[in-house]
């Protein structure tokens, strides 16, 4: 039996987007009073939307459009796109839902990999019942992001790699002798994304995130 090539291929998708939900949680209830956690803010935003422009295959234009890519040499996971049915929808979806936040996450990760030295993070804000707020400054333009846009578009995500190892375990159970032994098939089938949205949706999601900081 040929596997497809998304079965071993969203293993990488998998990791990142553990690791995101992660960094995303930190960040939560990281205070713009603290000099320490206002670096760690900055760190923890370029990582996220790294990793965002990775997850969701998309682009900008001058226009402040945002849409899948049109050239499938930039289609990162959408080349899944034919055994994953769901997949293309859904992104879709997920673009035309946070445009806005994602045009500025785009931004910010284009000008960090191009132009570090001409993009800073200079204002910070945050608040008993505000995320952390983050203002940056490119060539005398101001755009901000805070830590609740990257909820919105994360928790979509999670519920997309939900339906992912759903259909992993599913292509498992029929094609692969004793899957449950094996190390590849039992580490990827047991992730569960929901969980992470269940402490997005939860009122210890502070007290969650500042159990991830530093002390």
């Amino acid at each position: 039996m040929i596997k497809p090539k998304w079965v071993n291929g969203i293993s990488y998708y998998c990791r990142l987007l553990y690791k995101t939900n992660q960094n995303i949680l930190r960040l939560i209830d990281l205070s713009a009073y603290s000099q320490t956690e206002i670096f760690k803010a900055e760190d923890l935003i370029y990582e996220i939307c790294d990793a965002l422009n990775i997850l969701i295959p998309y682009q900008v234009d001058n226009d402040e459009e945002v849409y899948i890519p049109k050239n499938k040499r930039y289609y990162g996971i959408l080349n899944f796109e034919n055994d994953l049915a769901f997949l293309h929808d859904d992104i879709q979806k997920i673009i035309e839902k946070n445009k806005d936040s994602l045009y500025i996450i785009k931004n910010i990760r284009n000008k960090r990999e191009h132009e570090a030295f001409n993009i800073s993070a200079k204002s910070f804000y945050s608040g008993n019942d505000l995320p952390i707020i983050v203002y940056f400054e490119y060539q005398g333009k101001r755009f901000g992001i805070e830590s609740s846009n990257f909820l919105e578009i994360i928790k979509d995500i999670n519920k997309i790699f939900d339906k992912i190892i759903y259909e992993f375990n599913t292509f498992a159970k029929n094609n692969i002798d004793n899957y449950g032994e094996n190390p590849y098939y039992r580490k990827y089938g047991k992730l569960n994304f929901e969980r992470f949205n269940n402490i997005y949706n939860s009122n210890v999601l502070k007290d969650c995130s500042r159990a991830m900081i530093d002390f």
